[in-house]
């Protein structure tokens, strides 16, 4: 998504900001996509409202009051567009989260009540101290998460 640059706009807008947040990467590109262009259409909104104002200096059959009217009603537009895809955004991020977050809970719950599960806990809790201690280091050492 190409941007042209415009200096009259904050860079804080930009969407290229998003790449720069710690863990982007081409694994997590699509949970940011949904930012990056929200923040496009922000950067090109206040940047049209610019260009509007620029517009509406050169026309004479509005008075100083009547060009900052039309100056505002673009901006309240624009704003509430994108208001409207921020707080959108922002809800299908906390929803994404959250999904995943029960993804990653689950499958520990659903593994510790596996009758199994209560086999080698009784197991480990027979063990004394330092062999429980041992038996558990095994088990994170060798990736059984399951065990663990």
């Amino acid at each position: 998504m190409s941007i042209q640059l415009d200096n009259r706009v904050t860079t804080a807008l930009h969407p290229l900001n998003v790449t720069k947040i710690d863990g982007y990467g081409e694994a997590t590109k699509g949970y940011a996509a949904g930012a990056e262009r929200v923040l496009h259409e922000a950067y090109v909104g206040v940047s049209a409202v610019f260009g509007g104002a620029e517009a509406v200096k050169r026309d004479m059959s509005l008075t100083d009051a009547g060009r900052t009217i039309k100056v505002d009603e673009m901006a309240q537009r624009v704003f509430a567009k994108c208001a409207k895809m921020f707080d959108a955004e922002s809800s299908n991020l906390s929803k994404g989260i959250a999904q995943i977050e029960e993804k990653l809970t689950a499958p520990i719950n659903a593994r510790a009540a596996h009758p199994i599960a209560a086999e080698v806990r009784a197991h480990v809790k027979a063990m004394k101290g330092p062999d429980r201690v041992a038996f558990v280091y095994r088990a994170v050492t060798s990736g059984d998460a399951v065990t663990v």
